[in-house]
């Protein structure tokens, strides 16, 4: 497909809407997307890659026991609170793995972290509807003050325990990025367990 027209049909201040225009073995092709970027930035214009967006996946280790942190955060689209692991926008110029720590210290009070680990190459959210790309990272955090949330933020946090996730998960509205890693965690974890009394017993595969 070749990209022939964009039209911008709104003008917000931190999201909008266009209409492009492709041509694709001799017929024309109208699609509607939403996008956080000016035209000349979009994605299908530039061809480029790059992070829109970071989503962290938090972690905590105390006395040897590991727990993960989530957030309870309210959702306007869909008007109601959604379980998840808090994201946010690269600003201008800053790197994704700044961006990061940033907002783990606005979001849920993170002051300092033992490492930062990406998860994901950049990726897109919902490629059939917006641009917005993001990179997923796993982070250790060893220190917690205040949050710095701002004012159309409602958010709670959670520490919960690795051997209590599989069973705190259940039967909560969450996004896809938890959905998809607390029961995969929840299971590495089970299997990590399961290894180490296998070994502290003697048994096979020590």
């Amino acid at each position: 497909m070749k990209l022939v027209n964009v039209t911008k049909l709104t003008d917000e201040k931190f999201l909008n809407y266009y209409k492009l225009e492709y041509e694709h073995e001799g017929q024309k092709i109208f699609w509607t997307m939403a996008s956080r970027n000016n035209p000349e930035n979009l994605i299908c214009v530039t061809g480029k890659d790059r992070a829109d967006t970071v989503c962290m996946v938090p972690k905590v280790v105390v006395d040897g026991k590991e727990y993960l942190v989530l957030t309870k955060e309210f959702r306007q689209p869909i008007g109601d609170y959604v379980y998840s692991f808090p994201a946010g926008v690269v600003d201008e110029g800053e790197r994704p793995e700044v961006s990061c720590l940033r907002e783990l210290n606005e979001e849920i009070g993170a002051e300092e972290f033992e490492s930062v680990t990406p998860l994901t190459d950049i990726c897109y959210n919902s490629e059939g509807m917006t641009d917005e790309s993001v990179i997923v990272y796993e982070v250790v955090v060893t220190k917690f003050g205040k949050a710095n949330l701002q004012d159309h933020e409602d958010i709670k946090t959670f520490i919960v325990p690795l051997d209590e996730l599989e069973d705190f998960i259940k039967g909560k509205r969450m996004s896809t990025r938890a959905a998809i890693y607390c029961p995969m965690i929840a299971r590495e974890y089970k299997l990590k367990k399961e290894i180490e009394s296998l070994k502290s017993q003697g048994q096979p595969g020590d």
